[in-house]
């Protein structure tokens, strides 16, 4: 089942609220309009992210999950998301992908923290995420705002299985040249950038080039100059690289920075896997976005789109802006299925990258 049409189905389409009813919050949500550049869907969204940034740092959040009698372990161990549902209002809930979670049906949990606690976890998530003065005393006020406005609930469901997924347009495509029985497969080019040594290359899925140091991109010869593993990504530098090749490209805005992506946006992508344009929606994202910290591996979930081939493949909403790199997808048939997606952000700030 879908994500949105799944958590829909366990907390209900009621409760949340229209992005046109979005500005009746308060006035701390209202700034989010100025951030947000007077786009109401990216306002919306940062506002109703603001509640989960402090409610998940609050004692609340423990108190919340331990009430339910589940371990306080469960959110350590478990990966979360956002997720966007419900029509004409919108909803944005937690949902918590615990391995111990054995139980075909998940927890539903409804999120009522104490509004002391609110304050209390915001100011922690702020110093835990180096939040920039912008958001500060705005972020602590926006979360009491959508906390008293608004219905939010929990899911703590077993993660389904997994599959590594495997931007110019139309895509280049990446093949590795692995050592003797190392394992590398073709993959997706992310986007052509330079790095700060003016060095002139692409981005690539980690996890498709294994322990290849040399790539063969679109027909150029390229070598791995620097990965992170925590966003799964590479750069690839280009011998010679012959800029009149590049074929036309998307994405030219660069990384979506300080905001969160919109609600249910569309979004597209160009993977050799899919062998052309597909376009999908924005479905759900981490909790911490849009901040960008080294240790913290952020994604975009979107609609369960991506194939074998496909990684590395970069993610584009309608302001040509890049949100992610095709990460991995649920099994077919599971019940939760969705794409993820590694922030584009994390990732230009892990190579230092710039567009051309």
């Amino acid at each position: 089942m879908e994500l949105t049409e799944y958590m829909s189905s366990w907390l209900g389409t009621k409760g949340g609220v229209s992005i046109d009813r979005f500005n009746d919050l308060g006035p701390a949500s209202r700034s989010f309009n100025g951030i947000a550049k007077g786009d109401p869907a990216v306002a919306w969204s940062l506002s109703a992210t603001s509640f989960w940034q402090a409610f998940i740092d609050s004692p609340s959040f423990e108190n919340t999950l331990t009430r339910q009698g589940l371990s306080p372990k469960t959110a350590a161990r478990g990966e979360k998301f956002l997720v966007c549902h419900g029509s004409p209002d919108r909803r944005l809930d937690l949902l918590i992908l615990d391995p111990k979670h054995d139980a075909d049906a998940p927890v539903v949990i409804p999120a009522e923290p104490l509004v002391g606690d609110l304050v209390q976890g915001a100011r922690r998530f702020q110093e835990r995420a180096r939040v920039p003065a912008v958001y500060q005393r705005l972020l602590e006020r926006a979360a009491v705002e959508s906390g008293r406005a608004q219905m939010f609930g929990i899911l703590v469901a077993a993660p389904p299985r997994t599959a590594l997924t495997r931007s110019p347009s139309p895509a280049w495509r990446v093949d590795p040249n692995a050592v003797a029985g190392a394992t590398a497969e073709p993959s997706t080019v992310g986007v052509v950038a330079k790095n700060s040594k003016n060095q002139i290359g692409v981005t690539a899925a980690l996890h498709a080039l294994g322990s290849a140091r040399f790539a063969a991109v679109a027909g150029q010869k390229g070598v791995v100059v620097s990965e992170d593993i925590v966003s799964d990504s590479c750069f690839i530098a280009l011998e010679n690289c012959r800029i009149p090749s590049v074929p036309p490209a998307c994405g030219l805005a660069g990384p979506l920075r300080g905001l969160t992506p919109r609600v249910l946006d569309p979004v597209h992508f160009d993977g050799i896997g899919s062998k052309g344009s597909v376009n999908t929606v924005v479905t759900s994202w981490s909790p911490d976005l849009p901040f960008v910290l080294p240790y913290s591996q952020l994604k975009v979930l979107t609609k369960p789109v991506t194939i074998s081939g496909d990684s590395g493949a970069a993610l584009i909403d309608r302001s040509d802006q890049i949100l992610g790199f095709a990460f991995l997808r649920t099994g077919f048939g599971e019940t939760l299925e969705f794409a993820a997606w590694i922030w584009a952000d994390s990732v230009f700030s892990a190579h230092a990258l710039t567009l051309l």
